[in-house]
């Protein structure tokens, strides 16, 4: 028996199947769990304090014996690939004998300095564009729920960075807790990578976190947090941090990096868990997938650098419940 399209019983159905998705959305995102990717502390300003992780970097491997490294050429990115187990090979130093004796003279033996080890010079970092947008869809959890946006915009004038990040939900999310997240980094792109200068917090237009660095004298002040705190060389925000990372020579060992949050001084470790193939609506790209390890929380977070612009394709954090977040390129626009 068929039932007309327009009939009572179809809007009926039609009335609880709409009931019921709403419910669920309801309940999804009224869970205890519910945050934006790595922007926890943004969105819930108020809620307990987290333990912090204090990262150490992994103990130094012995050092191998003096090996000469090629210099890196300039115009081409440095390609960074886990370090191998094997030692390189090294032909042992050549032996110098002392000259034969004299009937009038003793024996006289020539001492000979060993060469020099040659000194590395500094890898070239990848050069940022003039302009860049990058934009994100946040999805929560593995059922894949899109529940947000974001959007990083990069303008380079000189030596001079704005780094402009905003996330926002949206959709059914939106309806049940519309948020929307403003950072701000502004600074310099110098020889060694990022050195930013101010950062700041937006959350629905009003002010939040902030760090002001003062590198002449080697101090950051941050509110709410420490007022004058020491300022390491290499120190980023919470947003630099993300781009700072494609500038480095990220190692299977992990590189160190110290962040100013705007409430405290945060340490991590990343290491480099190799190279891969990424799956994103703008096709399949080739990135370098990076990691922290050692967070005492439990917490984790995950980075995917391009290969060929060194930008971030995606960013991924999982927190103490193991409830994931990712942030996935959907849309990019370089200058």
């Amino acid at each position: 028996m068929s039932v007309a399209l327009n009939s009572p019983a179809v809007d009926r159905r039609w009335w609880l199947a709409l009931a019921a998705s709403l419910l669920v959305h309801a309940l999804v995102l009224s869970s205890p769990g519910w945050q934006l990717p790595s922007l926890d502390d943004l969105l819930n300003p108020d809620k307990e304090e987290r333990i912090e992780a204090r990262l150490a970097l992994p103990p130094a491997p012995p050092a191998p014996p003096p090996v000469a490294l090629a210099e890196p050429s300039p115009a081409r990115l440095a390609t960074v690939k886990p370090a191998s187990s094997r030692r390189p090979t090294v032909s042992p130093a050549p032996t110098f004998s002392p000259p034969p004796a004299q009937a009038t003279a003793a024996p006289v033996v020539e001492a000979v300095a060993p060469p020099a080890p040659a000194v590395a010079k500094p890898v070239a970092t990848a050069p940022l564009p003039r302009r860049a947008r990058i934009r994100f869809a946040i999805i929560r959890g593995e059922q894949g729920f899109v529940v947000g946006r974001s959007e990083h915009r990069w303008t380079l004038d000189g030596n001079a960075y704005t780094l402009r990040a905003v996330a926002e939900t949206t959709g059914i999310a939106a309806l049940f807790r519309p948020a929307t997240v403003t950072q701000i980094s502004e600074g310099e792109l110098l020889a060694e990578g990022l050195r930013p200068r101010s950062f700041r917090v937006e959350r629905g237009g009003a002010a939040g976190d902030t760090a002001s660095f003062d590198w002449a004298a080697g101090r950051v002040a941050m509110n709410p947090g420490p007022r004058d705190a020491v300022a390491e060389p290499g120190m980023q925000d919470m947003l630099s941090m993300f781009w700072q990372l494609g500038l480095l020579p990220v190692v299977a060992d992990g590189v160190g990096m110290t962040v100013a949050t705007g409430k405290k001084i945060e340490r991590f470790v990343f290491t480099l868990v190799g190279e891969e193939k990424i799956a994103t609506p703008l096709g399949e790209k080739a990135a370098l997938h990076i990691k922290t390890v050692g967070t005492a929380g439990g917490d984790a977070t995950e980075i995917w650098i391009g290969v060929d612009k060194r930008l971030p394709l995606r960013i991924r954090h999982i927190d103490r419940k193991g409830e994931s977040f990712d942030q996935v390129v959907e849309e990019m626009e370089i200058e």
